[in-house]
């Protein structure tokens, strides 16, 4: 048997646990710390500037353009104008040849698409419609030519029917002007009785009224004189006048030769005189 120690028995010497360090002075606080800091200081500077390009980007809008009127300029004018702008220029040619626009300045605008006044976008294009210009110049030499030779015929008529009524006119009577004052004489016929001759003379006033005007287009009065053989009461024969008619141009202008026949005309003279024995 074995005998115990005697005695208290020794005990066992508690660990003594190391003092922990407080948090501020560990590491990787302040490493944490700093990236804290340093990740909220990146975010904010960027959401200061953010709004400010969104903003601008969403305000920034191009303005319309208004398209000017190009009618009648040459398609290379046109061009210039719509570059300045900021627009495209398509030619298409008026014609059904469908002829391509190379030199632009012998071209003329006739219409726009869209038309003058209209509002555009930047980059737009707008189309013109061009005639040539040496087609409008044929077609205007054509057209004058023809003006021309129409009015050659129409002359050559009038002069036709001028140098007929003139021959006429020549024949019977002698005009006289002076200071705007047409003046026409003539033999009245006498191989009629008395009122015979009178209607002939009457006749022969109108035809004489007709052919001053025509001979003398700027007149201001018109005198017609019809003479003829007379005897006095002691048996004496002379050719003297036997009416002198005097008519203003307006009255002349408001006579109607169409109907002569129904009007006296020596009754629509502003002075003169007839001798009786025509005018019974």
């Amino acid at each position: 048997m074995t005998d115990r120690p005697t005695g208290d028995a020794p005990q066992a010497r508690p660990r003594q646990r190391r003092a922990s360090k407080p948090f501020y002075k560990r590491w990787w606080v302040w490493t944490l710390a700093a990236l804290v800091v340093l990740s909220a200081t990146g975010l904010f500077g960027q959401t200061e500037d953010a709004p400010q390009t969104v903003e601008a980007s969403s305000t920034e809008e191009a303005e319309p353009i208004t398209v000017p009127d190009l009618v009648g300029k040459a398609g290379d004018e046109a061009k210039d104008a719509l570059d300045d702008l900021d627009l495209k220029a398509e030619f298409v040619d008026e014609s059904d040849e469908d002829r391509s626009v190379v030199r632009k300045s012998n071209w003329k605008v006739e219409r726009t698409s869209p038309q003058a006044g209209a509002e555009a976008e930047p980059g737009d294009a707008v189309t013109l419609t061009v005639s040539k210009i040496d087609d409008d110049q044929e077609s205007a030499g054509e057209e004058k030519a023809e003006k021309v030779e129409k009015a050659k015929d129409e002359a050559s008529k009038e002069e036709e029917s001028e140098s007929d009524a003139k021959s006429t006119d020549d024949d019977k009577f002698d005009f006289d002007y002076y200071q705007g004052e047409v003046t026409v004489q003539f033999e009245i016929d006498d191989n009629f009785t008395t009122g015979l001759v009178a209607t002939g003379a009457k006749q022969d006033t109108i035809a004489a009224l007709q052919a001053a005007k025509a001979k003398y287009p700027g007149y201001k009065s018109i005198v017609v004189m019809g003479s003829g053989p007379t005897v006095d009461k002691y048996g004496n024969e002379d050719n003297s006048y036997l009416f002198s008619v005097r008519y203003t141009r307006d009255t002349v202008e408001q006579i109607d030769f169409d109907n002569s026949a129904l009007i006296d005309i020596w009754d629509l003279r502003d002075a003169g005189m007839v001798n009786p024995d025509l005018d019974k």
